[in-house]
């Protein structure tokens, strides 16, 4: 009879970088059952890999991690004894089966598509890109090719000392634990004959082997582990060796920390030491598992522990990590048919230029399992990617710039072409001008006024090659072979050089937010440059990157850097002394990376796209956790909505002459000191906007749909669609608009030709529709007081109603991310819908404001509600079940309405009392990401410390019912005292 397994999770609060034995409590909490008797695990993704031994490799989805779930199941042939992923394809040591593939491109429906009989006992497994190598028993190790999934080929093979357990490579450098010989090293350089390059000895059996950096950790079941220097892989020299509470049978290690499971569950199950200093590894603390402590994967702040018949212990060991600031973690990715090298996103689309010649549009909803929707060719290889509107703008190297129609994702376009005289090596776009750099003949300014036919307007060479742009206002950032030059561009027919700054090596790549600019300096890293006179910019600080740094975003106070195989995340929040907080390691060179909201998208050379969550690093080192405004600017007349692109800030509203509506422009270049540009005068107030290209859309009343020209800082009004029916929100998809009417419904809009709109009809039935957003051919719509609907409109001329499900409040604006829609319904606060069915919509979750929800944004795991009377809200809505207020800024936002968002930053308009434009740092937010515990009484939330304690005598003293832990509630006694000690080892 199969033992059966469990699955259970952890969570602790507590200190980071505690070093004292007691200080570190690793602890557990939940369980799902698996059916065998788990042996190994790897993390990918949302989705935890079990090897569960004669039950096969087990699918459990853990992206909500105190709820895991398993969902699907492949039965191995012989007896899963290890396991390894690589993108889309799990790699199973079979034991008597040999190697097994498995396709898990859908986790809940994996396929086994390939594989090869080994000739011994497959017992280990590891796969460094198309090269898997199998630990094999009595026969060795193998070396296996795996480039054709469905057909892997034994390669060559060697003969070891005695039986292979466990593999890890590096490369063509491989580490095989053996039973009796101990630590073999092979050089597989040759796969066609792996040699034995050297041999080390261990006391009793090598049970498991595990790779850091030039550290190799030998598992030793006699009762310890030994680590060795590898850094010559043919002279291993040991460091030291640590003795263990039992005998040991997994080891992982990261980051100053290994992680080993021992055998024997009384004793402990998992043990966690500092190995900062591999020659003197210090035992910091331990959690007691049900079952046997076999094998140990790691994922950020937690540990899964393959603890035998008990299955999989999943340990949280936040308290025991080094203090690294944050610890960004691989959320997806997808390898491209060849060499990914450059990315732009825009909403749930990755736009991926690659190293051939294809471009690729990557849906990304669901950043677990991003997929290609549509590809198109190029004339050359990618450089750089820019989208604006529903135009792609790619720099193709020796080819010059070429624009790509992206507004229909699985059908990317070919619009246009423009050879640039050298090498278009990056680009900006603002609004109707693109700037590339184009190395050898400086910058290239050019009219994309019309994306078929880009024309070059001026150029301007500086004193050397220009290898990186951004464009912030009027002004141009180049990085040039010798430093940062800074460029007048308020002429695009005339630029002119207002000043530079010398690195000390070649600047491949620049960002600007406000008045710095972020330059990285090839072998010394980022420097940060206060560009505030232009004339004559000044360095304020450097920090040295991991390895020579390439390309480099801002978002917040953080900068993320590339830097070979690294991506460094920087805290710029003190600009004189920026600092690396966290790095997250790739398989490949770094190529490109781009930022939206928490998630960091990665090029990586060999391996395609990497989607990457660095919610814990936004904000690096902040002093507070809640949403700040940090500028303002007043508004002509009562602002109710207001969207953003770029540096462009756009308002509508009401005029202060009645019945009239009125737009204005704000430059947010410096978000502390936004300024107006333009102002202009509508016939009928103004209910909302939304930026799409250099075009604003906006829904203004009874005078229907307005379309202008914002990409000179200036109103230019295109055209105009009267006679919608009181046009209260409007959504832009590619060459079409959708307006919602308070008298005829939804209503659909050609808008290909700006300055002709052109009416196509309308939703079948005339009703009170507030707002909408639209998502491939499906249109979400927030009908007032009847709910919202869902139609499909990929026919216009007959729209179908696929389902309307009613809300308590008054829907008043909807926004879909992947397969979940937001609706503000006033007073009845925010609801979470699942509509991953269209025709059944079901509410997962509600959630109170303080306010009445009026307008929403949605960005990661965060929704930010304009909430009339509570100002800006965010919510954390991870966990779709049960969403939670993370933090608000009320200031004298009593009637918030409209919220838009850019990276991270928020703008807000009031129309009462303050009349003006709310800019708002919300970088910290992420902080709060991990908090948990109702004993965190006082800042910092999530640390549990001397504060709180305070806290919360001073709450017992004074009989505060909010300190109540314990019931009954609101009678404060001697349980609540309890529950509060019980809460500073983990969370009540």
């Amino acid at each position: 009879m199969k033992a059966s397994g469990l699955i259970a999770l952890a969570c602790v609060c507590g200190c980071v970088g505690m070093s004292a034995a007691q200080d570190c409590m690793p602890e557990i909490i939940g369980s799902v059952d698996t059916p065998g008797y788990a042996r190994a695990a790897v993390k990918a993704g949302d989705y935890l890999y079990v090897a569960d031994q004669g039950a096969g490799l087990r699918v459990i989805d853990v992206s909500v991690p105190d709820m895991p779930v398993e969902i699907a199941s492949v039965d191995t042939p012989g007896t899963a004894w290890d396991v390894a992923v690589v993108g889309n394809l799990a790699y199973i040591a079979d034991r008597t089966t040999g190697l097994l593939v498995v396709d898990v491109a859908n986790p809940a429906a994996p396929v086994s598509v390939g594989v090869v009989d080994t000739p011994g006992e497959a017992m280990g497994v590891a796969v460094v890109g198309t090269t898997a190598y199998i630990a094999d028993r009595q026969c060795g190790l193998h070396v296996i090719d795996v480039s054709t999934p469905g057909n892997p080929v034994i390669v060559g093979s060697v003969v070891l000392p005695d039986h292979a357990l466990r593999v890890v490579a590096d490369g063509t450098d491989v580490y095989v634990a053996t039973q009796n010989a101990g630590l073999v090293v092979v050089d597989a350089a040759d796969p066609s004959d792996p040699r034995i390059a050297a041999v080390r000895g261990t006391t009793g059996r090598a049970v498991d082997v595990a790779l850091d950096g030039d550290d190799v950790y030998i598992a030793d079941d006699s009762g310890s582990f030994i680590v060795y220097d590898v850094a010559d892989p043919s002279n291993p020299v040991m460091h030291g060796a640590e003795a263990t509470d039992a005998p040991p049978r997994g080891i992982r290690v990261r980051d100053g920390r290994a992680y080993v499971a021992e055998a024997e569950s009384d004793i402990a199950g998992l043990v966690v030491y500092d190995v900062d200093d591999p020659t003197n590894p210090v035992r910091l603390g331990a959690v007691v598992t049900p079952g046997m402590g076999l094998g140990v994967a790691l994922n950020g702040s937690r540990v899964f522990v393959c603890d035998g018949s008990a299955g999989v212990q999943v340990v949280d060991i936040y308290t025991c990590l080094p203090d690294q600031g944050c610890m960004p973690e691989l959320l997806g990715s997808i390898i491209t048919p060849v060499d990914a090298a450059a990315v732009d996103v825009v909403g749930s689309f990755a736009y991926v230029g690659v190293q051939g010649v294809n471009f690729h549009v990557i849906d990304i909803s669901d950043p677990a399992n991003p997929a290609i929707l549509g590809s198109t060719v190029l004339a050359s290889a990618t450089e750089a990617v820019a989208v604006s509107g529903s135009v792609a703008y790619v720099a193709v190297g020796d080819a010059g710039l070429q624009t790509v129609n992206v507004s229909d994702p699985s059908n990317p376009v070919v619009l246009g072409v423009l050879d640039t005289p050298d090498f278009a090596f990056q680009l900006a776009v603002v609004g109707s001008t693109a700037y590339i750099a184009d190395v050898a003949s400086g910058l290239q300014i050019v009219d994309v006024s019309d994306p078929s036919n880009p024309t070059v307007s001026s150029s301007i060479n500086p004193s050397s090659d220009v290898f990186g742009v951004a464009v912030s206002g009027a002004t141009a950032y180049l990085a040039t072979g010798d430093g940062l030059s800074i460029v007048d561009v308020s002429d695009p027919l005339n630029p002119s050089v207002l000043g530079s700054v010398l690195a000390t090596d070649f600047t491949f790549d620049v960002a600007v937010s406000g008045s710095i600019a972020y330059v990285t300096d090839d072998d010394n890293g980022l420097l940060v440059v206060d560009v505030s006179d232009p004339m004559n910019p000044v360095i304020l600080g450097a920090e040295v990157t991991t390895s020579d740094a390439i390309r480099v975003a801002v978002s917040g106070a953080v900068a993320y850097v590339t830097a070979d195989q690294f991506l460094d995340i920087i805290d710029v929040s003190d600009p004189a002394n920026p600092t690396i907080v966290g790095t997250f390691t790739v398989e490949d060179f770094t190529v490109d990376l781009a930022i939206a909201g928490p998630i960091a998208y990665l090029t990586d050379d060999d391996f395609g796209l990497k989607i990457i969550d660095v919610s814990s690093c936004w904000g690096g080192l902040c002093e507070s956790v809640d949403p700040m405004i940090v500028g303002a600017q007043p508004v002509f007349g009562l602002p109710v909505a207001v969207d953003v692109s770029g540096t462009l800030v756009c308002t509508v509203g009401q005029s202060p002459s009645i019945g009239m509506g009125a737009a204005q422009l704000f430059d947010v270049s410096n978000p502390m000191a936004p300024f107006s540009l333009d102002v202009f005068n509508l016939s009928n107030t103004a209910w909302d906007v939304e930026i799409s290209g250099e075009n604003a859309f906006v829904a203004s009343g009874n005078g229907g749909l307005i379309i202008a020209d914002i990409s000179g800082g200036f109103f230019n009004t295109l055209g105009t669609l009267p006679g919608t029916g009181n046009a209260r929100g409007v959504a832009v998809s590619g060459s079409m608009a959708y307006v919602a009417t308070s008298a005829n419904g939804l209503r659909f809009i050609d808008v290909s030709d700006p300055n002709a709109p052109m009416s196509l009809g309308g939703s079948l039935a005339p009703t009170d529709t507030y707002d909408a957003d639209v998502v491939g051919s499906l249109a979400y719509v927030a009908d007032g007081a009847v709910g919202i609907k869902i139609i499909d409109v990929s026919d216009t001329a007959m729209p179908t109603t696929l389902a309307s499900m009613d809300t308590p409040g008054i829907a008043l604006d909807i926004k879909v991310s992947g397969t979940t829609a937001y609706v503000a319904d006033f007073d009845a606060g925010l609801h979470i819908v699942d509509v991953s069915d269209p025709t059944s919509p079901a509410i997962i979750s509600t959630l109170d404001t303080p306010g009445a929800a009026y307008e929403i944004r949605v960005s990661g795991p965060f929704v930010y509600v304009a909430d009339e009377g509570g100002g800006l809200q965010v919510v954390d809505a991870r966990n779709p079940a049960s969403p939670r207020l993370l933090g608000g800024v009320v200031g004298d936002m009593a009637l918030a309405r409209g919220v838009a968002l850019s990276g991270a930053v928020a703008y807000v308009v009031d129309p009462t009392p303050s009349l003006d434009l709310k800019v708002i740092d919300v970088s910290c937010m992420g902080m709060t990401l991990d908090t948990c515990g109702p004993a965190d009484c006082a800042l910092p939330y999530g640390v549990i410390d001397y504060s709180d304690v305070y806290a919360f005598l001073v709450a017992f003293s004074s009989g505060d019912p909010m300190a109540d832990l314990s019931a009954p509630i609101g009678v404060f006694d001697y349980l609540d005292v309890f529950e509060f000690l019980a809460a500073l080892g983990g969370c009540p």
